[in-house]
C-alpha cells in the first residue's frame, strides 16, 4: 500500500500555484471565493492545500478543506487544533 502523506519540500513546484490562490483569497476580501483543486490520487492535491494557509496571512478570513473533513472558517480542520491546512 502507498503511503498518503502530504510532503514538505515542494518537489512538484506547486509554491507558485499556491501564491496564485493566497493572492485570490485575501482579493476576495469578504466576498465568496471557491477554488477547486482535482486530481488523482497521489498527485499533489494535499501537498497543494498545505501550502497555501501560510501565503494567505493574518486577518483573513478563509476556509480550507479536502477530502470528507468539513471545513472551518478560521483555517484549521475539523477536530484539530492550531493552524493546520
Amino acid at each position: 500500500m502507498w503511503n498518503d502523506v502530504e510532503v514538505k519540500i515542494d518537489l512538484l513546484n506547486f509554491s507558485h500555484v499556491a501564491k496564485a490562490a493566497a493572492q485570490l483569497i485575501q482579493e476576495a476580501g469578504s466576498e465568496p471565493l471557491i477554488i477547486g483543486v482535482s486530481g488523482n490520487w497521489g498527485a499533489g492535491k494535499s501537498s497543494l492545500v498545505k501550502r497555501v494557509a501560510p501565503q494567505v496571512g493574518e486577518g483573513t478570513q478563509y476556509a480550507l478543506g479536502e477530502g470528507t473533513e468539513a471545513p472551518r472558517h478560521d483555517g484549521r480542520r475539523s477536530g484539530q487544533g492550531g493552524h493546520h491546512v
